[in-house]
């Protein structure tokens, strides 16, 4: 697994892609810089690779969300850390 290349991002909605094998639902940002990224699953409570491959390039936040009632797990990724929560708990929580 190789590191995604800043040249090759590309938006598509609320999808952020390379041109290699990354992909990513969201990806949050703020006057245009990322600031927080988001991954769904229905219920893998393992962080997704290209959830880890994107944040350890850009360290920034990152969240997975699942499906699966009672998941709040952290995991290490480098220096950074990925939450897995259930969805709901998390989006509850947002202001």
């Amino acid at each position: 697994m190789g590191k995604p290349s800043p040249k090759i991002f590309s938006a598509y909605s609320e999808k952020v892609k390379t041109f290699s094998e990354y992909d990513l639902d969201l990806l949050k940002t703020r006057f245009s810089f990322p600031i927080l990224l988001i991954e769904i699953k229905l219920s893998d409570e393992t962080p997704a690779a290209s959830l880890m491959a994107f944040q350890n390039f850009l360290n920034i936040p990152a969240v997975q969300l699942v499906k699966k009632e009672g998941v709040k797990k952290i995991y290490k990724n480098g220096k950074n850390d990925v939450l897995v929560v259930t969805a709901h708990r998390w989006l509850s929580a947002l202001p």
